[in-house]
């Protein structure tokens, strides 16, 4: 995404769940913003265009990860993001806690108005 004067602010990136079997399962790689681009908005947009975009290729749900601690977790569930599980990682020679959130009916987050504005 771009702000006016040709900055580049962030991305989103999501596509095929990469850990599963069915087709119909998407998951949120990526969504950044520049720190003081963060809270105005652009990272819902960013985040209702994947929304769109996956629910129109016929993706009926999304799945994302974050480790524990980090600030999108809460953005995520305020956006109706619902956890499903977590799991311990190791990040070098850290052991942290992953945490999955999931939207499980794209089309009706997109119809009952849930998709953030």
């Amino acid at each position: 995404m771009e702000a006016l004067g040709g900055e580049i602010i962030g991305f989103v990136n999501g596509g095929r769940r990469r850990e599963q079997d069915e087709d119909t399962e998407a998951e949120l790689y990526a969504l950044y913003l520049l720190e003081d681009m963060q809270g105005k908005g652009y990272g819902r947009a960013l985040f209702g265009a994947l929304v769109h975009h996956l629910a129109g290729h016929g993706y009926r749900a999304l799945e994302v990860s974050v480790l524990d601690g980090n600030p999108a977790e809460a953005v995520y569930r305020h956006w109706g993001g619902q956890r499903t599980g977590s799991q311990q990682i190791r990040i070098g020679e850290v052991t942290r806690e992953e945490i999955r959130l999931r939207w499980s009916r794209l089309d009706e987050f997109l119809s009952d108005g849930r998709l953030p504005e």
